[in-house]
């Protein structure tokens, strides 16, 4: 049994590595747990409104979200790269700061809050999460995070104040006039934070 999921586990490994060695060169916008996709999209479809050229990768492990926006993106015909993955692992094998493909913008919206004590492990945006984003990244990159969820924003406020590769830039803009995710819109109260690399 532990050898067929280490051999499963090795297969999605080879398959994720392969997939982001064929993306495109350039900057990268990421949404990680990107959801149904309203959010990117909007987000791709008003820089090309502004002449803003980047790529940009939605990130869920979910297929079903991922077919959901790739829909979206067709339709409005601008290439968004869809991944099915664990976020953990496409940290791990993002190719490393210096790269040719260089993330300036990383979305996190309304991730699961695991509110339970004992459930807390399983959220995401964690210590590990900031250290590993961090070895793939340049200075100056901008993590934006929003949640309804106090806790969570609490930690994450948490983590951000200790570590000494981020900083909290609360003066950090937003992109304005997006259409609400499908998360955002069960939520009328939540809660922004900004950081960039130092």
């Amino acid at each position: 049994m532990i050898e067929a999921y280490l051999k499963k586990r090795q297969s999605v490994l080879e398959t994720l590595k392969a997939e982001l060695e064929k993306l495109p060169a350039g900057d990268y916008v990421l949404e990680l747990g990107c959801g149904h996709g309203h959010f990117l999209s909007a987000l791709a479809q008003r820089d090309q409104e502004k002449g803003i050229t980047r790529n940009y990768a939605g990130v869920d492990k979910k297929s079903d979200r991922l077919r959901r926006g790739k829909k979206k993106s067709d339709r409005t015909g601008i290439e968004i790269h869809w991944i099915k993955a664990d976020t953990g692992d496409l940290l791990q094998l993002w190719p490393a700061a210096g790269g040719n493909k260089k993330i300036k913008e990383v979305f996190v919206l309304f991730p699961d809050p695991w509110p339970k004590l004992k459930q807390q492990k399983h959220r995401f945006v964690n210590a590990g999460f900031f250290w590993a984003l961090a070895k793939i990244v340049e200075r100056g990159t901008r993590f934006y995070f929003r949640s309804d969820h106090q806790g969570y924003c609490t930690a994450v406020r948490e983590l951000l104040e200790r570590s000494t590769d981020w900083q909290t830039d609360d003066n950090a803009p937003w992109p304005q006039e997006m259409p609400t995710t499908v998360f955002e819109g069960y939520h009328s109260v939540y809660e922004n934070i900004a950081a960039k690399r130092k």
